[in-house]
């Protein structure tokens, strides 16, 4: 082999080596600065995204976007329009990224069409407008872009824009779920427990969850173990809903936080473990959660897996009642009644109690039937009290029936009725109350 030969094979050699050191990214980068519009969109997706190698930088994202975009590329013009509508690399100005998303939902780019339906509907960038919300969803839903028939779902079940329509938005979900929607599986699902536009079946809509949860939709994996726990279109299985309630746990979904510290609370699916409910209480409590806020409550007042605080439960109790949770409007209650943690004080008393007895909380309708009936903070009212113990006997409560019993026996805030105070005695000893058989057997024997 002569030197010239060798010099040559040496070249193409360096050549090919170098060809293959190069990156996917860097041959695109070449190509992206020799102008060609969908490498530069390429590129921009590397950065915008942080893809590979490549260390995420937005202002380098937008600048590749917006040569790509000059050049007429579709893609890169939405995504444009996304740094301005987010405020990545580039100011945030809802009206520029209006301007890009048209561009390109003019030419018949869905993602783009649906975010001009998203501007519409809630005002960004232009005035708000249901009906121009609709049609642009309309467009992109046509091309079979599932976020837009979600979206048009949604509108026709509201009747915002469009005429309210349940089996027009039923179409629109099942077109998307089909596709594999987690957002759209999820609210059919609701749609088949609710009848709302379907006839109304349970079995449908814990398939529609189940295709949710599969996909990581973390209400539907919630939803769907509350299925499971309480055999709504599926058998009851404490291990499934467990496993379901874990996944969505895990997610830091706030419901399964505290649903998972109720779980251990009481030994539902799992070993009693209070000193982990209370874990999971503690870590709900964090965000708000009035359930765990209430529980926590009941812990620090009774000293259940921690050291009894009053003042404590007191507020736990206060921040739970100010979301309205009824557990702890009674509770509280009870202490302005009693004076634990707080100062006596009957009529705040009666306020929570009333709160929730007015919402169908059976312990502080019970509540109220006694402190009228005992006429402690309150003006002696035997009607009230009356109507309150009827209220928890409707409920099929044993002591409110046995006190409903005593009200038409004695006539007390009632009329005086022996056959509907033995009615109510009945009801109340075949459900075991020791008290309500006596009086029935006094009543027997009188007859």
């Amino acid at each position: 082999m002569n030197k010239i030969s060798l010099l040559v094979l040496m070249v193409l050699s360096v050549s090919v080596s170098f060809a293959q050191e190069l990156s996917e990214f860097d041959t695109y980068k070449l190509k992206a600065e020799a102008g060609d519009d969908n490498a530069q969109k390429i590129v921009a997706d590397y950065y915008y995204l942080g893809k590979d190698s490549v260390e995420q930088n937005f202002d380098q994202a937008a600048a590749w976007y917006k040569k790509s975009a000059k050049q007429n590329n579709i893609e890169a013009m939405y995504q444009l329009g996304i740094c301005y509508y987010k405020g990545e690399g580039l100011k945030q100005n809802f009206t520029t990224a209006t301007q890009w998303f048209v561009k390109a939902a003019n030419q018949g780019y869905c993602k783009a069409q649906y975010q001009m339906g998203e501007c519409y509907r809630i005002g960004f960038g232009v005035e708000a407008s249901s009906e121009r919300a609709v049609r642009w969803y309309e467009v992109a839903a046509d091309g079979e872009y599932t976020p837009a028939q979600y979206a048009l779902a949604l509108l026709y079940q509201k009747g915002e824009g469009v005429d309210k329509n349940n089996a027009t938005a039923v179409e629109l979900l099942t077109a998307a779920a089909k596709k594999g929607n987690a957002d759209a599986a999820y609210e059919l699902a609701n749609c088949y427990f609710e009848g709302k536009g379907v006839k109304q079946d349970d079995k449908k809509a814990v398939d529609y969850l189940m295709k949710a949860a599969e996909k990581e939709k973390v209400e539907a994996q919630y939803q769907l173990a509350n299925c499971y726990f309480d055999a709504v279109g599926v058998d009851k299985d404490l291990k499934k809903a467990m496993q379901w309630l874990a996944m969505a746990e895990q997610a830091n979904y706030l419901p399964a936080v505290a649903q998972m510290g109720l779980c251990y609370d009481q030994g539902i699916g799992v070993e009693k473990n209070q000193q982990k409910a209370a874990g999971y209480f503690e870590k709900a409590v964090l965000e708000g959660d009035k359930i765990a806020e209430s529980k926590l409550g009941d812990y620090y007042f009774e000293g259940t897996s921690v050291q009894a605080d009053t003042l404590k439960a007191v507020l736990y109790w206060q921040r739970a009642a100010a979301q309205e949770d009824l557990s702890a409007l009674n509770r509280l209650g009870e202490c302005y009644y009693n004076g634990d943690g707080v100062k006596i004080s009957y009529p705040l008393a009666i306020a929570n109690f009333q709160k929730a007895a007015d919402l169908g909380y059976l312990p502080a309708q019970l509540n109220l039937a006694a402190y009228y009936e005992k006429n402690r903070g309150t003006a002696l009212d035997k009607q009230k009290s009356f109507d309150y113990y009827m209220l928890g006997a409707m409920q099929n409560d044993a002591t409110a029936q046995y006190k409903v019993g005593l009200c038409y026996k004695n006539g007390k805030g009632t009329s005086y009725s022996i056959s509907k105070a033995a009615e109510w005695f009945k009801k109340a000893a075949e459900q075991g109350n020791i008290a309500a058989k006596k009086e029935l057997e006094k009543l027997t024997v009188k007859r």
